[in-house]
C-alpha cells in the first residue's frame, strides 16, 4: 500500500496493528453498501478482513483469495497450529521463482520501474523471475491501476499485482514481496515489544491495515526492523488514514528508535527472505582480533579496536566456503557496556543482522574495548562485543 509514503519492508515479515488495546470499535456501517467487515478471533487477536465487490482485503494493499478467506474462517490454532513458512494460508513459490507477464496497460515508464525492482531482488536475494512461458500455469501479471495491491503468497493460476502509473521501483518491490508471501512488518507476533499502534489516531475503517497476522505463524521470521521496507512510517500525510496527520500512527517503545521505512530491503529484510526461500543452512564460525590503538601501562587505560570476523561454510568441518552471488545475511548478538564519570549505565544486549557480501563467505564488524582510568578509578568505559548466535534457525553452529 504505498499510498502513505510508504515503502516499507523483508524478512522478513507480516502485517498489523493494535496497541496494548486490540479491541477498538469497528465502524458499524462499511464505506459502501456492497462492503462488509469480517472479524476472526485467532489466538486472542482480532483479525479483520474487508469484503467489498467480491474481494477480500487483509490490508488495503493485500488481497486474499477465496481459499485464504475460508482458511481464516475455519482456522483453529489449538488443533491445527500453522506457520507462515509452511502454512496453507500463505504458499511459497517453488524455488523462489515467479513467472510474470505485463498487462497491456503497463506503460514503458512503469515497466522500467518493475524491471528495476525485479533486477534488484534477483541480485540481492535468492528470489528470481522469468517471463511466463506456455507451460507456466502459476504466474503474476503486472497491471497499471489506481492502487498498489498484491495477493499474499502464491495463489495458483494467474494472480495480479496492481501498481499505480507513477509507482517507483521501491513500491514495486514492496508489492512483489507480498506476492512472495511476505506481509507487513507491523504484523509480527512480537511487534508490541517494539512499537505501539496509536489506534486513537487511526480511522476505524483503516485498522485492518494493522492486523497482527503474525498470530497465523508459529514463529516470527528474522528480526523486527523499524527500517524495514515492509514497515509503515510513523506518520502519514493521508488524511483519510490518520485523524491527525501531525500525530504518529506508530510510536516506537524505545525513543531512540526511528521508524522510517527504507526504499530498498534492509539486511534484516534480506534475512527474512533468506529464511523463507534459502534451501541451505550454512555453518558459521567467527574469530576475534584485537588492535591496540592506545595503551598506558601506568594508569591502566587503553583503547582497543576489536574485529569480529564471521565466516560461513557449506560443511560441518568448515573447509568449504559458503558463497552465493547475492549477499547472505546472518544474525549476531551484540553486548554493550558503558561507564560515564564512574556511573555504570545499564548493560545492553541486542540482536542484529549483518551481510556477507556476494561472492564472499565472510564479513567483519568492528567492536570496541576502551577503559580510561584516573587515580585507579574507571571514569570511562565502553565495551561492544559481538558473538554468533548458537541457537539460530538460519545457520548451524558447532
Amino acid at each position: 500500500m504505498k499510498a502513505m509514503k510508504v515503502f516499507i519492508p523483508l524478512v522478513l515479515f507480516l502485517l498489523i496493528f493494535s496497541c496494548k488495546n486490540n479491541d477498538f470499535t469497528m465502524d458499524a456501517t462499511p464505506s459502501t453498501k456492497d462492503s462488509v467487515w469480517h472479524t476472526f478471533k485467532i489466538k486472542n487477536e482480532n483479525i479483520r478482513v474487508l469484503e467489498t465487490n467480491n474481494q477480500y482485503f487483509l490490508a488495503e494493499d493485500i488481497v486474499l483469495s477465496k481459499d485464504q478467506f475460508n482458511y481464516l474462517s475455519y482456522f483453529n490454532a489449538e488443533v491445527k497450529p500453522k506457520s507462515l513458512v509452511t502454512s496453507d494460508f500463505i504458499k511459497l513459490w517453488p524455488s523462489g521463482k515467479i513467472y510474470y507477464t505485463f498487462g497491456s496497460n503497463v506503460s514503458n515508464t512503469l515497466k522500467t520501474e518493475i524491471n528495476s525492482a525485479m533486477s534488484w531482488l534477483s541480485s540481492n536475494t535468492p528470489l528470481s523471475f522469468a517471463l511466463k512461458g506456455s507451460s507456466n500455469s502459476n504466474y503474476v501479471t503486472f497491471e497499471a491501476s489506481n492502487v498498489n495491491q498484491s495477493p499474499v503468497g502464491m495463489i495458483g493460476g494467474m494472480q495480479v499485482i496492481q501498481l499505480t502509473s507513477n509507482a517507483s521501483a521501491s513500491t514495486a518491490i514492496h508489492e512483489i514481496l507480498h506476492s512472495f508471501g511476505i506481509s507487513h512488518e507491523m504484523g509480527r507476533n512480537d511487534r508490541d515489544n517494539f512499537v505501539t499502534i496509536n489506534t486513537s489516531n487511526i480511522y476505524a475503517d483503516k485498522m485492518h491495515n494493522f492486523n497482527k497476522v503474525g498470530v497465523l505463524s508459529s514463529i516470527d521470521v528474522g528480526l523486527f526492523d523499524a527500517r524495514s521496507i515492509m514497515m509503515y512510517p510513523a506518520f502519514t500525510t493521508n488524511g483519510t488514514f490518520a485523524k491527525d496527520i501531525n500525530q504518529p500512527i506508530i510510536i516506537p517503545n524505545n525513543p531512540n528508535v526511528v521508524i522510517a521505512p527504507s526504499y530498498y530491503p534492509t539486511a534484516t529484510d534480506l534475512l527474512g527472505i533468506n529464511m523463507l526461500y534459502g534451501n541451505e543452512k550454512p555453518y558459521v564460525d567467527y574469530t576475534v582480533t584485537y588492535n591496540t590503538v592506545y595503551e598506558d601501562w601506568q594508569s591502566g587505560s587503553y583503547d582497543k579496536e576489536v574485529l569480529y570476523k564471521f565466516s560461513l561454510y557449506a560443511d560441518a568441518a568448515k573447509t568449504i566456503p559458503y558463497i552465493h552471488n547475492y549477499p547472505v545475511p546472518i544474525i549476531i548478538q551484540a553486548y554493550k557496556e558503558t561507564v560515564h564519570n564512574q556511573v555504570e549505565d545499564t548493560p545492553q544486549s541486542f540482536k542484529q543482522s549483518i551481510l556477507i557480501p556476494a561472492g564472499q563467505n565472510s564479513a567483519t564488524i568492528v567492536g570496541r574495548d576502551m577503559i580510561d582510568r584516573e587515580y585507579g578509578n574507571i571514569i570511562f568505559l565502553e565495551k561492544l562485543d559481538y558473538v554468533a548466535i548458537k541457537n539460530s534457525t538460519h545457520y548451524n553452529y558447532n
